[in-house]
Formats: structure tokens, sequence, C-alpha cells
């Protein structure tokens, strides 16, 4: 027979259901998660007295990994940890193995934004030229889809060996202006008609979202 921590291993996906208020455990269920959280149940379900009995310790908590399953409405988005994408001069990935872990993202989120599962891919930005609405170390999101240059979009794009994380603008002879948020330290480049053509020059996707986690 399995044991009762055992049982509780098996239930990550009503664990987050749970937690984001779709659904509520029955007694039996409620049972075993008070005794693999050490919680008393009073507290669980009403939310009185105190999360910790005296003298108890909280039982230690397999934590969940990529293999844990996706809820429905959830999909994974490759996450490449060895690439960046410089908010600043440039960064020079090379030949940069496209290895990483998964990120999720809510399926109706990325449909509401017309972005498929399978275009989007997120990076690690670097430096600070487009401060202050991408930081350093804040990871980007990108759909490498889309691909047409809209005015005052953010893109990742190669310009030579550099892959950049910029503003794009259209130019009248078929060029394009790269822009940094922080022009005062960050002046403007320009990709020629020329420099595109020779393939010097290209939008590898539209930057859709930026994530940044505080820092003490």
């Amino acid at each position: 027979m399995p044991s009762e921590r055992a049982k509780a291993d098996q239930f990550p996906k009503m664990i987050r259901r749970y937690s984001k208020g779709q659904a509520k455990p029955r007694n039996d269920k409620m049972k075993l998660l008070t005794q693999c959280l050490g919680v008393p149940i009073t507290w669980l379900d009403y939310g009185e007295g105190e999360m910790t009995k005296n003298n108890d310790k909280l039982a230690p908590i397999t934590e969940w990994d990529n293999g844990a399953p996706l809820d429905d409405d959830e999909a994974e988005i490759p996450f490449y940890k060895d690439i960046a994408f410089a908010c600043g001069h440039g960064a020079v990935n090379g030949d940069a193995p496209l290895e990483g872990r998964k990120l999720r993202m809510g399926r109706r989120t990325l449909s509401n934004l017309g972005v498929m599962p399978i275009n989007a891919f997120a990076v690690t930005a670097c430096d600070d030229s487009m401060t202050p609405y991408v930081q350093d170390g804040d990871t980007i999101y990108i759909d490498k889809r889309r691909k047409e240059v809209k005015d005052g979009r953010i893109f990742a794009i190669r310009f030579g060996e550099l892959c950049l994380c910029k503003r794009l603008y259209r130019l009248p002879d078929g060029g394009v202006r790269i822009v940094s948020d922080n022009a005062a330290e960050f002046p403007e480049q320009v990709a020629t008609k020329q420099q595109i053509s020779d393939g010097e020059f290209e939008v590898i996707g539209w930057v859709w979202s930026v994530s940044r986690l505080e820092r003490w």
C-alpha cells in the first residue's frame, strides 16, 4: 500500500487548483493535506488559529519540477538560459547551445496576444540601454513569427554578430533605426538597406512581454 505522503505526491495538479481557489478539497483530501503540511485542519479550512501546532515541524515537501503535469490552460515556453540579448552595446552568443528549462504561461494570455506557443521562447536581457522598460537581468519573451517592423515596438534583433533588444523604426530608404530607451548613454544606430540586403541585420522576433524579479 502506498504511504500517505506518496498519495499526496500524486495530486500536484489538484493542489494548484486549490491554491487558485478553483476547487476545494474533500474531507479525505483535506486530512491528507494537513498531515503532509503539518498544519491544523481548522487553519487550512477556515484560516483560524495558528498555522503550525506547538512543537510541530513542517513535513518536508517534494519540489515540483518540469516533470509536473501541465494544467489544461497552461503551455510551456523554452527558456534559453545561456543566450543573452543585450540592452546595451550587444551580446555575442556564438554557438551557444539551445538548452534550458521550460517556463509556463497561460494559454488564454498567449491567445489574447496572438502568440502560438510553438513560436515563443524566452531569454535574459543584459545591460541597461532599454531602462526603465527593460532592465538588466529581466526575462524577455519573444515571438519569432512576428518579424515585420512596427515603429516603436521592441524587437530582438541580430546586428552583425551582436544580439540586441531595441526599439525599431522603419526609414523611407529601406533602412531601420535601432533606438535605445536610454538614449542619453546609448545613441541610436542605423541598419542600412544594403546591410539588411547583405544579411548583416535580422529581426529575430517581437518582444511581447518582460518579466522582472525584484532584488533585495
